[in-house]
């Protein structure tokens, strides 16, 4: 597992950011797993509408609920294997707030290279700086819009939306298997 997470750090180094093209040394992809922490069961609902549902983004979508079970679920996702591609974070959880998270996230190890998007109500600029201090990919404010994502998923390293109008899918460069640019 070490070697896997090793090479994930070290392709972000190698892999081009812009992930399309063709040719032999394209790399593989897989559909994207993506974490949304939200407690808030319509702010859920609404991210899975607008975002992931018949005419958003198709992705590997698991859902937390709070910071602990957010935390266990990437624990276990990389102890699997399979890490998280992406997270939604809220900031509003209960017990531990998304910023608690996001500072375990980026502590961690395994975790640290995590790939985080907040999606939160909170439009006050102090709380988009302390995210972006904290290595946010992105910062949007609640009900997420498509168009946003998209934007704020174009500077993630290692993930792309592939696909046109209702056929979009949210892609991660595999690195489940050697490959000669990694």
């Amino acid at each position: 597992m070490r070697e896997a997470l090793s090479r994930s750090a070290d392709a972000l180094a190698y892999v081009p950011h812009q992930l399309g093209g063709g040719g032999l040394h394209e790399p593989p992809f897989r559909q994207a797993r993506v974490l949304l922490v939200d407690d808030s069961q319509h702010d859920v609902t609404l991210a899975k509408y607008f975002l992931f549902g018949a005419n958003g983004i198709d992705c590997d979508l698991q859902v937390a609920r709070s910071s602990p079970d957010a935390m266990d679920m990437l624990l276990m996702a990389c102890a699997g294997g399979h890490p998280i591609d992406l997270v939604l974070l809220d900031i509003s959880l209960p017990g531990h707030n998304g910023f608690a998270l996001l500072s375990q996230i980026r502590a961690h190890p395994y975790l640290r290279k995590t790939s985080v998007i907040m999606c939160t109500g909170s439009a006050h600029e102090a709380d988009r700086d302390q995210a972006l201090d904290h290595g946010v990919a992105g910062y949007m404010v609640k009900p997420p819009a498509l168009d946003k994502f998209r934007t704020v998923v174009a500077r993630v390293p290692l993930l792309d939306v592939q696909g046109e109008g209702d056929h979009l899918r949210l892609v991660a460069v595999s690195l489940d298997r050697p490959h000669p640019i990694l």
